[in-house]
């Protein structure tokens, strides 16, 4: 199965009175991709999950041949964030010539710190070549 996909977590900045929207998966904001089911590409490039937090909505990830359905990534955050939106982008897949490849659901899953159990924060939809944001709460 291939799936394309780019994740935001935005989070507001805790100084500014119009907080910056910042991107807590982005690399540049501390991020590291700890693990990944899967990849396509096997490196940083080609369709490995990097491409889902190096502030480029243009690339995507995709499983590797054969792989099973869905994908699962883990990213480890440099300090503790509280997360307000979740913005689901399949804006760039290759649906055209790759039907179906779209994420069709995510779920979302958080730790408050290494070696705890995650608690999943909740699923969501989105269309084919859509953008969506989700209000997160608590």
């Amino acid at each position: 199965m291939l799936v394309a996909v780019t994740l935001f977590c935005l989070a507001a900045a805790p100084t500014s009175p119009k907080a910056e929207r910042l991107d807590a998966l982005d690399f540049d904001n501390g991020a590291i991709l700890v693990s990944e089911s899967s990849s396509y590409g096997s490196e940083v490039g080609g369709w490995s999950g990097w491409n889902l937090a190096d502030g480029d909505p243009t690339l995507g990830w995709c499983s590797a041949d054969g792989a099973p359905t869905g994908g699962t990534f883990v990213w480890d955050l440099d300090t503790v964030w509280q997360l307000d939106t979740f913005v689901v982008s399949t804006e760039n897949v290759q649906e055209d010539g790759y039907p179906g490849i779209s994420a069709k659901s995510v779920d979302l899953f958080v730790s408050e710190r290494a070696g705890a159990a995650f608690t999943k924060v909740g699923s969501f939809q989105v269309g084919t070549l859509a953008k969506a944001t989700f209000p997160l709460k608590g």
